[in-house]
């Protein structure tokens, strides 16, 4: 049928991911979860940023946390030397 000539090809299948081989956890998983699972693991560009976003995440987290422990020791460390005026 000539309608047939106009219509786009159909996009390629992707390839199945490792937790869809296992059916007791890929059944329990909803649609969405799943969607983003098989755009995680199928996609390397998106697998490797969102990596690096994990770990700069934890980096900041870790600074802050470095920060706060620099100014409890200060506070502690005056409070120990307004002790020993008195």
């Amino acid at each position: 049928m000539p309608a047939e000539l106009i219509r786009p090809k159909s996009p390629a299948l992707g390839k199945r991911i490792l937790l869809e081989y296992v059916p007791f956890i890929w059944n329990r998983l909803k649609f969405l979860h799943k969607v983003c699972l098989r755009n995680i693991f199928r996609y390397k560009k998106r697998f490797f940023m969102m990596v690096l976003g994990i770990c700069g995440f934890a980096n900041m987290w870790l600074a802050v946390f470095a920060d706060v422990g620099v100014a409890m020791l200060a506070i502690l460390n005056a409070m120990r030397a307004m002790k020993m005026k008195q």
